[in-house]
């Protein structure tokens, strides 16, 4: 963990392991925006987004939108 996790970098990571659940504790520990495990895919109904110097914030999914919302608040007299 402290060599994938000591970089300037983290847009995304790979793990490949045989026990499924020993793969997905390593990949919760990755200081990556996104993992694979045992391969690597994109979903746009996610969120993504990078580490430290990579990425530009966050991408896809609501939490990707949340970026482009503006809200305001309306007050009148009931």
């Amino acid at each position: 963990m402290a060599l994938a996790n000591n970089t300037e970098f983290g847009l995304g990571g790979l793990v490949f392991g045989q026990d499924p659940e020993t793969a997905l504790a390593v990949a919760g520990r990755m200081d990556t925006g996104s993992v694979g495990i045992n391969f690597f895919a994109s979903n746009h109904a996610a969120s993504f987004g990078g580490r430290h110097d990579s990425g530009l914030g966050t991408e896809y999914g609501i939490e990707g939108l949340n970026a482009y919302l503006s809200y305001k608040s309306i007050h009148r007299r009931p």
